[in-house]
């Protein structure tokens, strides 16, 4: 509502605001040690947030891919970022558990707030 108390005139207007419902969850990580043993801990490999949940970090994110390779090179898991359903990873490669060991990861994400996507890399230990 705005008023002109010279003229005395006066006009409302309606702005209607758009946002996107997203988290906001700020940097994302991925953690080192994957503990695949069924235990219930730890048992799926994921993009983490410090603070949030992992359906709060998916929530927050309009894109993301993951590859992991073994020390060879050669992809073990690929995330499909068209189907959510192929991430997190369970450890498996076609049903069967990877060995222990140190695998390769490749993260490409972009959240609602990013303008350019963003990639991390690094080394994740399978552990039992």
């Amino acid at each position: 509502y705005a008023e002109d108390t010279i003229c005395s005139r006066s006009a409302t207007e309606t702005i209607v605001l758009n946002h996107l419902a997203h988290q906001g969850v700020g940097e994302l990580f991925m953690p080192n040690v994957f503990t695949n043993n069924n235990d219930g801990i730890h048992d799926l490999y994921h993009i983490s947030a410090a603070g949030y949940t992992m359906s709060e970090v998916f929530n927050d994110l309009v894109y993301y891919s993951v590859q992991i390779v073994n020390r060879w090179g050669n992809p073990v898991f690929e995330s499909d970022p068209d189907d959510p359903q192929t991430w997190p990873w369970d450890g498996k490669v076609s049903g069967k558990m990877v060995d222990e060991g140190v695998y390769f990861y490749l993260v490409k994400y972009k959240t609602a707030c990013m303008t350019e996507f963003e990639e991390k890399d690094g080394f994740v230990q399978v552990v039992r």
